[in-house]
């Protein structure tokens, strides 16, 4: 009676153990470890993957930023020009003494 017991516990953990490696993969993991190319080229498209998305993320928050700072100094055009008119008539008068 403890034998069968004792068989059916150890099956059930088969079971749970069976259940958590497909839940894991890692019949495909281990047949990716197997083969050498093949990790190679899942890695290496992933990594283009990667740098292409992070590229195209840097575009578009690059001119998001420029787009902004272009605004804004756009706003600011006539003060600028009124502090470089003011700055030229300063050294011109300085150049004139």
């Amino acid at each position: 009676m403890a034998e069968r017991e004792a068989e059916a516990g150890l099956a059930e953990q088969v079971a749970r153990l069976t259940e958590a490696m497909e839940k894991a993969h890692l019949a495909e993991y281990v047949a990716l470890v197997r083969d050498p190319w093949r990790l190679v080229w899942v890695n290496f498209l992933a990594g283009s993957a990667r740098g292409l998305g992070m590229a195209f993320g840097f575009t578009v928050l690059a001119a998001l930023v420029l787009r902004l700072v272009t605004s804004r100094f756009v706003r600011q055009m006539p003060v600028l020009g009124q502090w470089l008119a003011e700055l030229v008539r300063l050294v011109q008068l300085n150049l004139g003494r």
